[in-house]
């Protein structure tokens, strides 16, 4: 497992569940994801933050994907292994959702990004068969959960996205801003919502 240190390096170790001894993965680094097998990490890092794949035998680290200006988060491989979704920073109230392959051994230039989300989206988390990514948006006024078909071959959207939940209630709601975290085991889509109550006291 991977363990960050608390404190503002961000050091952050991989720790056997066995036997072996901790050792250092990397300093000022976010990690994304680990691939399906187990092997490599995704992890960010950097001002604007990139995305980066670490092998966990031989500890090297290949660029995956970076841009000048937006930043690069909540990267996640695809149950093959063969693509990754992550959202950006396109501004302070943008965010989109790209997906690129995992196969070449340099970084994948902004202009072959395939676009999953393009109005507003943030959070994938791919379906359990990697023929859908599932996502937050603001595009009903409130952040709910939706759902793109993807083809698992080219990873290109397929048809129009669909809302899987939505979450309009005052009382229960997805976190604010990009902090709604989801994530996909099996066929059940978890989500960390805040759920919001009321007193009133009489004082005498």
């Amino acid at each position: 497992m991977a363990i960050t240190r608390p404190g503002s390096s961000r050091i952050t170790d991989i720790v056997p569940t066995t036997d072996g001894a901790a050792r250092t993965l990397c300093e000022a680094c976010t990690v994304n994801d680990w691939s399906p097998d187990g092997s490599k990490i995704l992890i960010g890092r950097g001002h604007p933050e990139a995305l980066f794949i670490h092998d966990v035998a031989t500890s090297r680290e290949t660029p995956l994907a970076s841009h000048p200006v937006w930043n690069l988060y909540r990267g996640r491989f695809s149950p093959d292994g063969r693509w990754v979704a992550f959202h950006t920073t396109n501004s302070a109230t943008r965010r989109q959702i790209y997906v690129v392959p995992t196969s070449g051994s340099d970084a994948v230039p902004p202009p072959a990004w395939i676009p999953v989300v393009s109005d507003f989206g943030i959070q994938p988390a791919w379906s359990s068969d990697g023929r859908g990514v599932y996502y937050f948006s603001l595009r009903d006024g409130s952040f709910c959960a939706w759902l793109q078909p993807i083809d698992p071959i080219t990873a290109k959207p397929v048809g129009e996205p669909r809302a899987v939940h939505h979450l309009h209630q005052p009382r229960l709601r997805a976190v604010a801003a990009a902090m709604v975290n989801n994530d996909v085991f099996g066929h059940d889509l978890y989500v960390t919502l805040t759920e919001t109550s009321g007193n009133i006291w009489l004082l005498n």
